[in-house]
């Protein structure tokens, strides 16, 4: 696996807080931002606004300015859990995790039946390599929803840690078959079938990953070196040369195999 800790198991997407009303409106997050911060000046304490307002924040990674709305919130209705949910998320992506952790816990103490709010704690029990509670809690979101996908793919990612390579696919098929637009969870299985030596397989699970997200600079550089083994070299070379002037993806709810194992 020393080749493949240079690649990366991404684990879970984002999940976006702004209500469907919002997002069918065709406006970019400015102006919707704009809107929000209009009606807020007669507004200032409307629960609704402010936590439409924090879901546009995280969205596009503000997060220390949805951390103060969420907590505005809290101020006004200390009860609103959904104000926990979004605050815990936006704590752990401004690298907070254990506060993060600890405010998803009073959602879900009080949302119990939330299979949404088990896989986001997964996760950021994941990046703190507490991988026991991770597992736990995307088995927990999968036992409320059997077709939560991203909780498979995030269970996936810590089996293919643990050496369970079956077990891990078959989470990433469950996956893409819940939802065939989850790019990560082609790349997984990709990567995954390419650490186990399968590198044909690892192609074709690649290259629906590109098609999904042709500038993904990681999964760019994962079809280079399943080319390589696969004897390609002279492609695989073009590729990874290709691969230098993407750019970095944004900091996302991922991390490399040598991470997780840490």
């Amino acid at each position: 696996m020393t080749n493949a800790n240079k690649l990366f198991l991404s684990v879970s997407s984002l999940f976006l807080f702004v209500p469907i009303s919002l997002l069918a409106e065709p406006q970019s997050a400015q102006e919707l931002l704009d809107s929000i911060n209009f009606k807020l000046k007669k507004e200032p304490d409307s629960i609704s606004l402010l936590m439409d307002r924090a879901g546009l924040l995280f969205e596009t990674n503000q997060h220390q300015q949805s951390v103060s709305d969420y907590s505005h919130v809290l101020k006004i209705k200390a009860d609103h859990y959904a104000a926990f949910l979004g605050r815990g998320m936006a704590l752990g992506r401004l690298g907070k995790i254990e506060q993060g952790i600890a405010d998803i816990s009073v959602y879900i103490k009080h949302k119990p039946l939330d299979s949404h709010a088990y896989t986001k704690r997964g996760v950021r029990y994941l990046w703190l390599g507490q991988l026991q509670k991770a597992s736990a809690d995307f088995e927990k979101a999968i036992s409320l929803n059997p077709k939560n996908a991203e909780a498979h793919d995030d269970l996936g990612v810590i089996l293919a840690q643990q050496n369970k390579p079956k077990l891990a696919i078959s989470h990433f098929l469950k996956t893409i078959k819940y939802d065939p637009s989850y790019q990560k969870a082609y790349h997984n299985l990709a990567l995954t079938y390419y650490i186990y030596d399968n590198s044909q397989a690892a192609l074709e699970f690649v290259n629906k990953a590109l098609i999904l997200s042709p500038d993904s600079k990681d999964t760019v550089i994962l079809k280079s070196e399943i080319l390589k083994s696969l004897g390609q070299i002279k492609q695989a070379q073009a590729i990874r040369e290709d691969a230098m002037f993407l750019p970095e993806g944004n900091w996302s709810e991922s991390m490399s195999i040598q991470q997780t194992q840490e």
